[in-house]
């Protein structure tokens, strides 16, 4: 409908729409939902009421899977965005944290590992891929670590991407005996 022939409202002025006009906006959002339905709905009813859960760009998620796609030490994650339940450090498993139920959830990228792939020879973090020593990897985030997770998106496609989690990715591995 043509902006000169919508009927603008005062503030705090409510619209009522005929049972026809709502069943439309209904179906319209139904088909929002399913747009992305890897999210939680951004509309939902409650007690008959039309709510809209706002978006933030950055959530809290707990670190559930790794696993790693490339030779140039970059992982994929499988992310759970959580909620604190009590107060203090802990985990998901200890219960200072929970799952939180509709919240989002999917594959995650780690920003601290997007230069990995280049072939300069020098990870993210700045260390040298010479100078890590036989037997010494480059490790993922640990599973049940919460990290803080930038929602992005283009024409087409949403991704998570880590942001912050407790540290830089860290090299591990054994001394070899001499």
């Amino acid at each position: 409908m043509p902006a000169s022939k919508r009927t603008k409202l005062p503030a705090g002025d409510v619209m009522v729409l005929s049972g026809t006009a709502a069943k439309n906006l209904y179906a319209r959002l139904d088909a929002l939902e399913n747009l992305f339905n890897n999210l939680p709905p951004p509309f939902y009813r409650q007690n008959g009421k039309l709510l809209c859960r706002p978006f933030p760009a950055f959530f809290l998620a707990e670190v559930t899977v790794s696993s790693q796609v490339s030779t140039y030490d970059q992982y994929t994650y499988t992310i759970s965005e959580v909620t604190k339940a009590t107060t203090g450090y802990g985990t998901v498993t200890g219960g200072v944290w929970s799952v939180l139920s509709g919240g989002r959830s999917g594959t995650a990228y780690n920003l601290c590992e997007n230069g990995n792939g280049i072939t300069s020879g020098v990870l993210d973090n700045g260390i040298t891929r010479a100078n890590i020593a036989t037997g010494f990897f480059y490790e993922p985030i640990k599973t049940g670590d919460i990290v803080l997770v930038l929602q992005v998106g283009g024409p087409g496609f949403l991704e998570f991407w880590i942001v912050g989690s407790g540290f830089q990715n860290a090299i591990d591995g054994a001394c070899p005996i001499s």
